[in-house]
């Protein structure tokens, strides 16, 4: 059984790097504190997730971007305007915060500013980059309510219970280190909607 913590308390345990589950817009989410090498190598263990696929991350704000990534091409910007907070999530050179395992072998971290509440407090308490990765093990369905998550997963310290979640598309994934940027995967935003910038 896993136990349920207020947003405060969960902060706590990320922060001694544990690996807490929350909800996001989307489905439920699996967090720790992503410039922790240990806490990202206890998410994988926990999600059965191999260490070459590399983990989303949630930040606070566009303003972060500069602590965290190399460099911020001019589409990106026009992205992060029209679609942050939300579910866009951009792919960047990254800068030497993150956890190595974190970006798999690569230099690249992927990025997003979440829309939830919940999501979006958690990580600005925390004042950290938060990992974001579907709370289940790899390969079965998302959890999309607390319960769902302790049934699937062990080893998670803690739950943010947000409710349970209306089933909604994935964020959609653009690396925008190539040029023209890569549409990685079309989710809640599609490759029409990012043409024309609207929200």
């Amino acid at each position: 059984m896993i136990l349920t913590a207020p947003l405060l308390e969960a902060v706590d345990i990320l922060k001694r790097g544990g690996v807490v589950a929350y909800p996001t817009e989307t489905v439920y989410g699996l967090g720790c504190d992503a410039t922790n090498e240990k806490a990202v190598r206890k998410l994988f263990k926990i999600k059965g997730r191999p260490e070459k696929n590399p983990i989303p991350v949630l930040i606070a704000s566009k303003d972060e971007l500069p602590i965290y990534v190399l460099d911020v091409p001019a589409v990106a910007r026009a992205w992060i305007e029209d679609f942050w907070p939300g579910p866009l999530t951009l792919v960047f050179r990254a800068a030497s915060k993150f956890a190595p395992s974190l970006v798999a072998g690569t230099d690249k971290i992927a990025l997003r500013v979440s829309s939830h509440p919940v999501a979006g407090e958690l990580v600005r308490q925390l004042g950290l980059p938060l990992t974001t990765t579907s709370a289940n093990r790899s390969g079965q369905a998302p959890a999309r309510s607390a319960q769902e998550v302790g049934r699937a997963l062990e080893g998670v310290d803690a739950v943010v219970d947000g409710g349970e979640l209306i089933p909604s598309p994935a964020s959609t994934v653009v690396d925008v280190t190539f040029d023209p940027p890569r549409v990685l995967r079309v989710g809640e935003i599609s490759e029409e909607e990012l043409m024309k910038g609207k929200k």
